[in-house]
C-alpha cells in the first residue's frame, strides 16, 4: 500500500524542473557572457586599428530590451570603458607641470618704488646717458734715429749750404768705397741660387764676401752715422751706418771691440772694425767680411755702387 503524500510528489516533479531550468538559464546567460566578450574583443581591434569611435551605437539599451541584467551591466560597463578611452587628455594647467606636479614660480626682484614728485615741483629731467667721444691712445714716444740726432742747423750756414746733417747724404751719382781690398769669394744674388760651399747648398745671397787677412781694417764706404752694432751667429759681430736718402751699409764678420758705437758720425774712409774669425755659417770662406748694401730696404749688389 503505497503511504505517500502525492502532493509531495508533485513538488519534487516541479523541484527537478526549477533546477533543470535553473542549470538551462546559467548555461545561456554564460553563453551571453562568452558572445559579449568574443564581440568587445573584436571591437577592441577595430578601437585600435581607427581611434574615431561612434559612441552613440554603444548607448544603453532600455528596461524592455529582454536581456538579463547580467547581460545589461555587462554593455554599459563596455560603454563606460570606451568613454574612458576615447576622452581628451588634459592638458597641464598653469603652474602644473607634466605628471601632476606644480611648478613653483620664480621669486620676482624687488623693485624700488620711484619717488613720487611733491606738489608743485619740478619734475626731473630724464637722464641721458653722457656722451663720450672714442678714446684715442697717445702716439706712443719713439726715440729719435741716428740719423735725427745728428741734425744740427749751425753746420752748413751761409752760400753753398748743402745739408743741415753732419755729413753729406749719398746719392747714386756717387760711388762708395772699398770696405777693404780683396776678392770677392761669394758673389750677390737675388734672383738664382748660387752654392754656398759652407752649407752645401744653393741658395740666394743678398750680401758680398770679400776676403781679407785676419785683423785688416774694415773701412766706411761712405759718410754717415751709426745706426746700429750687435751679433749674431751668422754674420758674428756687425756694425749698421746710414748715408742718408735711404741708404744703408752693414758690415759683418769683424772682430770683438768695434771701433765705433751707435750715433757716431763717420767719414768715408774711416775705420769701423777689423776682419775677424768668420762664423761656422761661413767658416769655409776662409776670413773675409760681409758686405751688405740697401736701398730703401731693398738689397743692392754692393759692386754696382763700389769704385
Amino acid at each position: 500500500m503505497n503511504n505517500k503524500d502525492p502532493k509531495e510528489h508533485v513538488f519534487r516533479k516541479k523541484g527537478f524542473y526549477v533546477a533543470l531550468y535553473s542549470c538551462l538559464g546559467v548555461v545561456m546567460v554564460t553563453t551571453a557572457v562568452i558572445s559579449l566578450n568574443n564581440l568587445t574583443g573584436r571591437q577592441d581591434f577595430s578601437a585600435e586599428r581607427s581611434p574615431q569611435i561612434d559612441i552613440a551605437q554603444l548607448e544603453p539599451v532600455g528596461a524592455n530590451d529582454g536581456m538579463s541584467i547580467l547581460e545589461r551591466q555587462a554593455i554599459e560597463d563596455e560603454i563606460a570603458l570606451r568613454r574612458s578611452r576615447t576622452a581628451p587628455t588634459p592638458t597641464p594647467g598653469e603652474g602644473e607641470q607634466p605628471g601632476g606636479m606644480t611648478a613653483t614660480p620664480a621669486p620676482r626682484p624687488e623693485t624700488s618704488p620711484s619717488p613720487q614728485p611733491q606738489p608743485g615741483a619740478q619734475a626731473p629731467a630724464p637722464a641721458v646717458p653722457p656722451t663720450t667721444e672714442p678714446m684715442t691712445s697717445p702716439a706712443p714716444a719713439t726715440e729719435p734715429s741716428a740719423l735725427e740726432e745728428a741734425y744740427d742747423e749751425t753746420v752748413y750756414e751761409g752760400e753753398g749750404a748743402q745739408s743741415p746733417y753732419l755729413f753729406e747724404f749719398f746719392d747714386i751719382s756717387q760711388r762708395m768705397e772699398w770696405p777693404v781690398l780683396g776678392q770677392v769669394v761669394m758673389n750677390y744674388s737675388s734672383d738664382r741660387l748660387i752654392y754656398d760651399m759652407t752649407l752645401d747648398q744653393y741658395r740666394t745671397n743678398d750680401t758680398i764676401s770679400i776676403s781679407a787677412e785676419l785683423g785688416s781694417q774694415v773701412l766706411a764706404s761712405a759718410a754717415g752715422i751709426v745706426d746700429f752694432v750687435g751679433y749674431s751667429r751668422e754674420t758674428g759681430n756687425y756694425v749698421v751706418i746710414n748715408h742718408g736718402n735711404g741708404w744703408i751699409t752693414t758690415y759683418g764678420q769683424l772682430q770683438d771691440g768695434v771701433l765705433v758705437r751707435v750715433g757716431d758720425v763717420v767719414r768715408a774712409g774711416q775705420p769701423v772694425g777689423g776682419v775677424g774669425n768668420p762664423s761656422i755659417y761661413s767658416v769655409l770662406l776662409g776670413n773675409h767680411i760681409n758686405f751688405r748694401v740697401e736701398n730703401h730696404g731693398i738689397t743692392v749688389d754692393p759692386q754696382a755702387v763700389l769704385r
